[in-house]
């Protein structure tokens, strides 16, 4: 089947319902998501996943449980420098939504200038960090996995 619901809350019940809500457990963190039965459609509230720690800060997961989506979408707040690491699959692509006037990112040994609306891809086996206060959507190809991040 596409689609189980789990009802809750004020969401309606039964064969006409439009909207679900589906849980999804990760460790200690519940994560809820919004599936229109109709469409097909997933639809993440960040304002509703709880932030797990990552080396760059709070990151804020989603899609993680999609199995027909190929990756996963973050939102992070980075409130200092992360900590450089690199990853051996996944390319991440970084949408900057705030950024302090002094953010920055550190790619292998160049250190780029960073403001809102500027997009970086980061590729398998690059060396990155964020430096200075920030938030970005980062966007994950293939699904995150907490294995493939090794810090330096």
């Amino acid at each position: 089947p596409v689609c189980m619901w789990i009802c809750g809350g004020s969401v309606p019940c039964g064969p006409s319902a439009l909207l679900a809500t589906k849980k999804a457990s990760f460790g200690k963190k519940t994560c809820r998501l919004v599936t229109s039965l109709i469409t097909g459609q997933k639809i993440a509230d960040f304002s509703k996943i709880e932030g797990v720690p990552c080396p760059c800060g709070t990151a804020r997961r989603a899609f993680t449980d999609v199995e027909d989506f190929p990756g996963t979408v973050h939102v992070t707040e980075i409130s200092m420098n992360a900590q450089t690491h690199y990853h051996k699959r996944l390319t991440e692509t970084y949408f900057f939504l705030e950024c302090d006037d002094d953010a920055k990112m550190q790619l292998n040994d160049e250190i780029v200038s960073v403001s809102p609306g500027m997009s970086i891809i980061i590729r398998p086996g690059t060396l990155h960090r964020a430096i200075g206060k920030m938030k970005v959507l980062i966007m994950v190809l293939p699904k995150f996995d907490p294995e493939d991040e090794y810090l330096v």
